[in-house]
Parts: C-alpha cells; structure tokens; sequence
C-alpha cells in the first residue's frame, strides 16, 4: 500500500524505514513505528537529548516510569498523540495518520515531548481534570514540546486540547457517550466553550508558562491541583 510505484520499498526510504517482517499494512504505521524504535534506543541512552529532556521534567521523583510509546491510527481529527496514565508505566500514543507532510516525520519527537511532560505532570500528581488544571496543564506541554513557544500558538494547541474539560463548565450536562467533543465544539455552545478556555487561558498563561521558564524546571513549578489566585 506505498502508493502507485509497485518498485518503491519502504516508501523508498529503506535506509531509514524498517519493515523487518514485510507486514506493515500502510506506510504510515512503517514510518511511525521506525521512528518509535529510533527514540525508544534514544530514551535509553543517557547522553541523548530526549534523555536529558526526561531526566529535567522528572527530576526530584523517586520513581517516575518511562512510559510506554506505541504508533496507532487516532480517530480524532487533528490529535497527534495522546498520553494514558491508566498503565502501571502509562502509554504515549503518536498518531500515525496525523504524521503526512513536509514536516510530519520531524514531528515526532517534539510530540512525544509533548506527551512526556504529560507523563511528567502525571508522576507530580497533576492530572488536570478542571477547565483550569487542564488548560495549564496543555500550557506547560505546548510551551515546553519545542514547536509552540509564543502565547498565540500555544493558545491553538490548549483550544484544541482543553476542551473535554472545559466543556462542563459551558454545558454540564453534556454525556461525551451521546454527543462527542467536536459535535459540542461545532454546535450552538461552541462560542461559549471557546470563549471559555480562552479567558481561562488568558487568566493563567503567565503563571503557567513562566513556571517551565524558572530553573529547575518543571518539577518544582508545577502548580497544585487547584492553584492558588486563578480561576476557580
């Protein structure tokens, strides 16, 4: 399934893609689970930089486990990964349909940055599960995923990422069995909902981003899970 070229191996990368076992179904998943095996090894060597980038947002835990990374077809649009603290070691997922384009392969690691510091605030026992606990927490991720460093593009990713709590503060009612995220994004409450992170946004982004900016990091500037002076 490389596309039309019935010559092209590995989408003629072979070099850089693995397809050990000729099973790979689509070329994406090939991609993502080359790039998977190439951080896993990274993650292991401790002069690597997504090593070193895991021992700063972990620093100060006694036990923090790596979590486990895997590739699979997400069916949100837009999502490009996704972090399960469910596991005993929790379980990053990148999103391989999400992955195309000039720049899709290079992503990887900034979103599996992203997740990381998930797992991280995961270990600090900080869940984000209010509107405002998740929009700082999508805060610190997009500030520290190496991609979204100004407001207004970190702004775009918490929009995006804040949404499932945040929605209770606009339609508590709201059953994500009956009616999912983007069904409640794009109907007559979508306005509301936006509006919504944006001012929780706006209320907390300098507290939660300036924490990340604050040597050591961020294992000392995490807030609680409900910090003190924002929105309540």
């Amino acid at each position: 399934m490389g596309g039309p070229n019935l010559l092209a191996m590995c989408a003629n990368s072979t070099v850089g893609v693995v397809d050990a076992r000729g099973l790979t179904p689509q070329a994406d998943h090939a991609h993502c689970e080359n790039q998977r095996l190439n951080y896993e090894e990274r993650l292991r060597n401790p002069q690597s930089g997504i090593s070193g980038f895991w021992a700063s947002i972990t620093r100060g835990l006694k036990d923090c486990p790596l979590p486990r990374i895997e590739c699979k077809c997400c069916d949100v649009a837009g999502l490009g990964g996704e972090f399960d603290p469910g596991e005993q070691t929790g379980a990053i997922s990148i999103c391989e349909n999400s992955l195309s384009g000039p720049r899709g392969w290079t992503d990887f690691g900034n979103r599996l940055k992203h997740e990381l510091v998930h797992a991280a605030q995961a270990c600090h026992g900080f869940r984000g599960q209010s509107c405002v606990d998740s929009v700082c927490r999508e805060i610190q991720a997009y500030y520290l995923d190496g991609v979204h460093q100004t407001p207004e593009q970190v702004l775009l990713g918490v929009e995006f990422s804040a949404l499932p709590a945040c929605i209770r503060d606009v339609v508590p009612t709201w059953d994500p069995a009956k009616t999912s995220v983007d069904e409640v994004r794009t109907g007559p409450d979508g306005e509301a909902i936006r509006k919504r992170v944006k001012d929780v946004f706006t209320a907390v982004y300098q507290q939660c981003a300036g924490a990340v900016r604050r040597p050591p990091g961020l294992p000392n500037a995490l807030p609680p899970s409900s910090p003190p002076g924002l929105l309540r």
